[in-house]
């Protein structure tokens, strides 16, 4: 059975679909991975024979927050994963995890492991093994043995790095240190064009060559106007990014486009303000998904505080609609409680008050959840301001008299509701 212990520093190898989601590692050999989205990052060629076939993969987690996923797939050429790898972030009832899984063949994991984090921001290191027998046993590092469908006899297959998700557009950061694949060997992607020269040298963090590869190449289809999004906010051309921005415009509003959007967004911060400063008000629909995941991750301090950063320029999006206005009005109450959960009782209150002038009186969730914050944050220093805000979780509440008895079993917020109107 030949064996292929990928050389993840010989990038001449690899397709790369999506260069804003590739870096060189800090280590030689190692590839630092930006993955959101059900498409591929990247795929390198793979010669089988049909015989039995194994995935061998070690790899650091840097940022999973909840719903973001890392994979690495070995794929028939119909799109299907015969084998694969990946860890992604979660969320349940006050923790955060990760969970470690093995696929084979089939639309469910083949064997599951779980870890608490204190955050989705800690790195942790994961190790996993998937193969497939000839008889249809598979067996996963994650699981024990079992059977699965039979594969195809022989034919091409890639090897596939991404997040390989549509859960919500959420970036996954980490680092693949290692990737083995027994049972086949790695061929070579065949360069359609410049465009895909650029690509390779983008992901090998030489800018300057992917620059001088297309010289003065005009770009035709999104993955190209992207990629030129990508080449100037790593060459810190903020002119040239700005022209690119304007250029890609249509395609980064567009829903195909929200996982790019979101690598910008929620990774670039230089590409994200100018997004903010040319696209304004038009981007804020979009920005509800991309920031979609934030509330849950408002009690981890190292997450909340990055959020805030991300979120700081939000506020001075001048809404044109009513959609518009009304994404607005959300991205304030996500970043109202993100400022309460970090003990900033002054900067919550100033997103309460902007949402409270585009909104019409209608009950919102999360508007109770940024009133009961502050009610609990005004406690001491402020007991009729904290009497107000809780006052004013019910009476937004859809069902006012649920939202009582939750207050009433605080023992602080029941004295208040209890004191003088």
């Amino acid at each position: 059975m030949p064996d292929s212990n990928v050389d993840l520093a010989d990038l001449g190898r690899w397709h790369v679909e999506r260069p804003a989601g590739l870096r060189r590692g800090a280590a030689r050999g190692e590839l630092a991975l930006t993955a959101v989205g059900p498409a591929p990052v990247a795929w390198l060629p793979l010669e089988w024979d049909g015989d039995a076939l194994a995935l061998e993969v070690e790899l650091d987690a840097d940022r999973l927050e909840s719903g973001a996923c890392m994979s690495v797939e070995v794929q028939d050429e119909t799109g299907a994963a015969l084998v694969g790898v990946r860890v992604c972030g979660g969320a349940g009832p006050g923790a955060l995890h990760r969970s470690l899984a093995c696929w084979v063949g089939e639309a469910v994991p083949t064997g599951m492991d779980y870890r608490d984090v204190p955050s989705a921001r800690s790195v942790s290191r994961h190790l996993a093994r998937a193969a497939w027998f000839r008889g249809g046993e598979v067996m996963c590092s994650c699981g024990g043995p079992r059977v699965a469908p039979a594969r195809p006899a022989s034919g091409p297959l890639r090897l596939v790095i991404g997040a390989m998700t549509d859960f919500r557009p959420t970036p996954a950061e980490g680092t693949l240190r290692r990737v083995t694949v027994h049972g086949a060997r790695a061929g070579a992607a065949a360069d359609r064009d410049a465009w895909d020269r650029a690509a390779r040298h983008l992901a090998a963090d030489d800018a300057i060559a992917a620059r001088d590869v297309l010289a003065d190449s005009p770009a035709r289809t999104a993955r190209e106007r992207l990629l030129l999004v990508d080449l100037h906010d790593r060459l810190g051309d903020v002119d040239g990014l700005t022209a690119a921005i304007d250029a890609a415009a249509a395609d980064l509003l567009a829903p195909a486009h929200r996982h790019d959007l979101a690598l910008l967004i929620r990774t670039r911060p230089l590409a994200a303000a100018v997004l903010q400063h040319r696209l304004g008000g038009r981007l804020l629909p979009a920005l509800t998904e991309v920031w979609a995941v934030l509330p849950v991750h408002r009690h981890d301090r190292e997450t909340r505080q990055a959020a805030l950063r991300e979120l700081a320029g939000v506020g001075d999006l001048i809404p044109h609609d009513p959609s518009e206005a009304a994404a607005l009005a959300h991205l304030l109450l996500v970043r109202g409680l993100l400022s309460a959960a970090e003990g900033l009782p002054d900067m919550a209150e100033r997103d309460l008050a902007a949402v409270l002038a585009l909104v019409d009186g209608a009950p919102m969730d999360d508007l109770v959840e940024l009133h009961t914050a502050l009610a609990r944050l005004w406690l001491v220093e402020r007991p009729a301001a904290a009497r107000a805000h809780a006052r004013a979780a019910i009476a937004r509440s859809t069902d006012p008299g649920r939202t009582r008895e939750r207050l009433l079993r605080e023992r602080a917020l029941a004295a208040l509701l209890a004191g003088p109107t």
